[in-house]
């Protein structure tokens, strides 16, 4: 009996924590609009590559780790893209930022997994770019009653 529930507690574990899908980096309870953060991550990610139909799951285009090198998405040995998801269904919202990494093999590009640092790099550097967009800006004309 007591092996039992040992087998039982040790599957109940594996099967949680197979569940835990908090992967990415979270900026917790940010002010700013969805507008806002939309056009921030467009200044950081440039033009997405894909953008759900509610506009709160944004793919950035591909990159490479080293910026300011020309990159080819197409012909690069390893490649990236950031995933910002907007949650919450209002302010304040919560912003989960993913980069993911893929190699290239002989049947096409292959998912490696998540960079950690770079994940945390660019949710940083998009919590900076939120704070320096809020700080010009005057409370009268952001203000919409409806």
């Amino acid at each position: 009996m007591k092996d039992l529930a040992t087998a039982l507690f040790s599957f109940l574990i594996i099967l949680l924590s197979a569940c835990q899908t908090a992967e990415g980096f979270l900026i917790m309870e940010q002010p700013y609009s969805l507008n806002e953060i939309r056009k921030a991550v467009g200044a950081i990610a440039g033009k997405p590559r894909e953008v759900s139909p509610n506009q709160r799951e944004i793919i950035s285009a591909y990159f490479g780790r080293k910026q300011g090198v020309a990159f080819d998405p197409n012909s690069a040995k390893e490649r990236l893209y950031a995933h910002f998801w907007i949650l919450g269904d209002r302010r304040p919202y919560d912003i989960r930022v993913q980069v993911i990494s893929e190699r290239k093999s002989n049947v096409g590009y292959s998912e490696v997994g998540e960079d950690l640092g770079l994940s945390k790099k660019v949710a940083e550097e998009l919590s900076e770019r939120l704070a320096k967009g809020q700080d010009g800006s005057n409370v009268i004309d952001t203000f919409r009653p409806f």
